[in-house]
């Protein structure tokens, strides 16, 4: 990965954008196809300190990458030490990474059935919240037993848009409306 990385970095010294795409493309691989493991971890931080040594804060082109490929494995990286030790030394990668898992937090959701316990993940992909014209949601049903929540959930504030999965932990909704 750190090869790549310098690869993109001298791409960027001397203007030659089809070799920052062949590297972004090389460590986008690498990234999508490693298994994290303690190695992978101290490659990927390595990486990391390159990538953000290396290239200025609006070349989003390698940061993108290992910030989005952090945030996908985070519960497999953050029990590894060097992961730990690459947040403290790498400044402008935790506010990346937070900014990241801030604007995507949502976008998923953990659910857990009140009837059977079965836990399944949604997709959230409607903007409910933000817009009153989404106010008369369809509740979300378990992909198991078909239960839908009480109507008094604990959470007031979440739309459910979701129509009935077939597919266990399938999670992908349905938006109510065009926009």
């Amino acid at each position: 990965m750190i090869f790549h990385a310098k690869v993109y970095q001298i791409g960027d010294k001397y203007g030659i954008k089809t070799l920052k795409k062949q590297a972004s493309n090389k460590i986008e691989r690498i990234v999508n196809e490693g298994e994290v493991t303690t190695k992978y971890a101290r490659d990927l931080v390595d990486a990391i300190t390159v990538v953000y040594t290396t290239t200025p804060p609006g070349d989003r082109g390698l940061r993108d990458i290992v910030v989005q490929n952090a945030h996908e494995d985070l519960d497999e990286l953050m029990p590894q030490n060097p992961f730990k030790e690459g947040i403290v030394m790498n400044g402008d990668f935790s506010i990346d990474l937070l900014s990241f898992v801030d604007k995507n937090w949502e976008e998923y959701c953990e659910c857990e059935c009140f009837a059977c316990k079965t836990t399944f993940t949604l997709k959230i992909d409607s903007l409910g919240g933000k817009h009153q014209v989404f106010h008369s949601p369809n509740p979300v049903f378990c992909p198991v037993c078909g239960s839908k929540p009480p109507p008094s959930s604990r959470d007031s504030d979440w739309l459910y848009y979701f129509t009935r999965l077939s597919v266990f932990n399938q999670g992908v909704g349905k938006v109510i409306m065009e926009m």
